[in-house]
């Protein structure tokens, strides 16, 4: 009972503490006069733990030589193996060939040709060649006439090839026989004229011969030249004859930064023909260019100048520019040019077989071409040309 007489005692005491702290009044103010300076004391966190900061920096001093030495290093150089190329196997080669046919219209035909194998030093051969026809042409009105022909051709030549040039020539034999068997059908409606086969023939022979030297250096800057000489005898079955000789020549070299061009070229004919019998005449050419090439363009310009037996003289001039408009795809081109077109009896005969026996044309003046265009190439293997052109000529035959 004494401990619970102890709490009673202690309860009392602070209900009554507690009762005189309530009833105090507490709206009133209270004056304290004193002189207030706030100090607030220096503190330190106890939490940041002490260290120890050196202030002193020593700066270390280095003080250093160099001592040149030589060191010996020896390498030995190991060669290298030459590298071992295999070239494409060169396709074999035949010393001869022949090739036989027919065709319609009874129409025979051989070839042959025979030639010595590779050689860097030389080429030989010989070269022989037919075709005919036998049978008749039947014509609009109904009438069958003889219209065979026969082609011959034979032929030796040679090269010789040297470090910077080279020499060859030729031999050979041509005939054409054939028969004049066309006529205007519309005036012969009774009787048929008479085509015996011998008394309508046509027959040409030739002999031809040729020689030549020319350069082989590759150098673009290097002396090139060319000289040949060429002679043939041209007759046909009506006992006219020509004999023609021609010797065309080039040079070119360099100047600095021009190409000079010097081409030349002359002509003798003698002919013996139906409409000019016993007549010598020539025909001497030369052809004088300065050329000049840039990266992206090139100019040409000369003159082209005829001398003949006639006594007059046949002045063209010649220039030419051409320039890229995107590399090696296109590029443009303009230029101006004329020449003399030398006109014999054995040329007009080659192109047509049919004209009058003995037939003689002018020469052709082509007076002055202008023309202009655009070429290039799409491909490798593919290239485009288009161009303009107006010509001026006289005496065409």
């Amino acid at each position: 009972m004494p401990k619970h007489k102890k709490a009673i005692k202690l309860f009392i005491l602070l209900s009554l503490f507690c009762s005189v702290l309530v009833a105090q009044e507490m709206d009133k103010v209270v004056f304290v006069e004193s002189t207030f300076k706030p100090n607030v004391e220096d503190a330190e966190k106890l939490n940041v733990i002490p260290g120890l900061t050196d202030t002193l920096k020593a700066q270390p001093e280095i003080n250093y030589s160099v001592l040149p030495s030589r060191i010996d290093a020896r390498y030995k150089i190991k060669p290298i193996k030459p590298a071992k190329l295999v070239g494409s196997p060169l396709d074999k080669l035949y010393n001869s060939r022949i090739r036989l046919g027919i065709g319609n219209y009874t129409t025979p035909l051989a070839e042959f040709s025979i030639h010595n194998l590779r050689s860097k030093e030389y080429a030989v051969g010989a070269y022989a060649y037919h075709k005919s026809s036998h049978n008749k042409l039947k014509l609009g009105n109904g009438h069958k006439v003889p219209a065979g022909y026969g082609i011959n051709r034979f032929s030796v030549y040679g090269k010789r090839f040297y470090k910077e040039l080279n020499v060859e020539g030729d031999v050979g034999f041509n005939t054409h026989k054939l028969r004049l068997y066309g006529y205007n059908t519309s005036n012969f409606s009774d009787d048929l004229p008479s085509m015996d086969a011998e008394d309508i023939r046509q027959w040409y022979s030739q002999f031809t011969a040729r020689a030549e030297v020319y350069s082989t250096d590759i150098d673009s800057t290097a002396l090139r030249y060319r000289v040949a000489f060429l002679a043939d005898y041209f007759g046909d079955d009506y006992a006219n004859s020509q004999n023609h000789v021609e010797i065309p020549a080039s040079l070119s070299f360099m100047v600095e930064e021009f190409r000079i061009h010097l081409h030349a070229n002359y002509h003798y004919l003698h002919s013996v023909l139906d409409t000019h019998r016993g007549k010598n005449d020539y025909v001497f050419q030369i052809r004088p260019i300065l050329q000049k090439k840039g990266d992206q363009w090139e100019v040409h310009a000369g003159a082209n100048i005829y001398f003949n037996s006639y006594g007059s003289t046949n002045f063209y001039p010649e220039a030419q520019l051409s320039f890229q408009i995107v590399e090696k795809v296109m590029e443009a081109f303009f230029g101006i040019e004329g020449n003399l077109e030398v006109n014999h009896f054995s040329k007009i005969a080659r192109e047509n077989l049919y004209i009058t026996p003995g037939l003689n044309t002018k020469n052709t003046n082509h007076k002055i071409s202008g023309y202009g265009g655009v070429k290039g190439a799409f491909s490798e293997d593919e290239g485009y040309k288009a161009e303009i052109r107006y010509s001026s000529v006289e005496d065409m035959y």
